[in-house]
């Protein structure tokens, strides 16, 4: 696993307005957003791929050779070139990037920033 830092910060102020001290405070974890990995797939050590679209080309792909506008398997998104057929290589691309986008899970990443805000007020 790649190591990580995150960057937090934790600011109060205080000021007084006659009988009434005004505190606010600002928390705010992980300021640089940084996208921290907390699981890794073993094969890439990667938290985004774990290897497995890689295995396979337009080559070797398992699909039909073509599929046309008549075919109930034709999706206009998987037509890279709008020429109403998706060939071999158009169907591995999208499969490729469908994939990537399954194994590429947010709960393998560490929390984004967040930023709390607070009042206090003491009379």
């Amino acid at each position: 696993m790649l190591p990580s830092f995150s960057i937090d910060l934790n600011a109060a102020k205080s000021v007084r307005l006659g009988p009434i001290k005004l505190g606010l405070t600002c928390v705010v974890t992980n300021l640089l957003d940084a996208k921290t990995s907390q699981w890794v797939y073993g094969a890439t050590g990667e938290p985004d791929d774990d290897g497995y679209v890689w295995t396979l080309s337009p080559a070797n792909w398992p699909g039909p050779s073509y599929v046309t506008l008549v075919n109930t398997a034709y999706n206009p998104r998987r037509d890279m070139n709008h020429d109403g057929y998706i060939s071999a290589e158009e169907e591995y691309v999208a499969y490729r990037v469908g994939y990537l986008d399954y194994v590429d899970n947010p709960i393998n990443y560490g929390p984004p920033r967040q930023v709390k805000l607070g009042v206090n007020l003491e009379f």
